[in-house]
């Protein structure tokens, strides 16, 4: 099972990310603190959502497959889940913060989007624990998280054009490919 290693290289690179960012953040001036704030809690709320969710996986493969966890799988997919949706709320505000924007109707859009999401993830209906949690629940609490991510997406891409920032445009694009790449998984429980 491939699963397992991959898993674990990815835990380890996140982390590594975070480790070395939490380092470099050490030599930034001015401008760049706040921002790269911003995108070190973005990465730090990945890894611990990942550890979540794929150390959950990993754990259930190790320990007789995934069929016989489903309270292990469903506690990691709402970490992961909860992660995410923070992710994109610092993601938001890292937009806000390179391109000078205000707190603008957009940005509430997508921080809204994230409370919502915050709040369909509590309801019981969730079934977090289930080996089949209801289908229905899983469109409704993942469509605020599908705005938020085409919505960062949109607005690293268009202002990082407009402004001629390459970075900013290729980060929006790596945004939205993410998104459409695991579509599948937004219709679809993390178990």
């Amino acid at each position: 099972m491939m699963e397992i290693p991959f898993s674990i290289v990815y835990l380890v690179y996140v982390w590594c990310i975070v480790a070395l960012m939490t380092r470099g953040k050490k030599r930034l001036t001015g401008e760049a603190i706040p921002i790269a704030h911003q995108v070190w809690l973005s990465f730090l709320v990945l890894a611990i959502g990942d550890l979540g969710h794929v150390g959950a996986r990993v754990y259930s493969f190790s320990a007789g497959g995934l069929q016989n966890h489903p309270v292990l799988l469903g506690i990691g997919g709402l970490a992961e889940e909860l992660a995410i949706t923070a992710l994109f709320m610092f993601w938001a505000e890292v937009w806000r913060l390179r391109f000078g924007h205000p707190r603008n109707a957009m940005y509430w859009v997508l921080m809204i989007a994230g409370f919502i999401h915050f709040a369909t993830m509590i309801s019981p209906q969730n079934q977090w624990t289930s080996a089949s949690p209801p289908y229905d629940w899983v469109l409704y609490r993942n469509i605020p998280w599908i705005v938020q991510g085409f919505g960062v997406g949109f607005l690293m891409i268009k202002d990082g054009r407009t402004k001629k920032d390459a970075v900013a445009t290729r980060l929006g694009m790596y945004i939205s490919l993410s998104q459409l790449i695991y579509r599948h998984m937004h219709f679809t429980p993390l178990s």
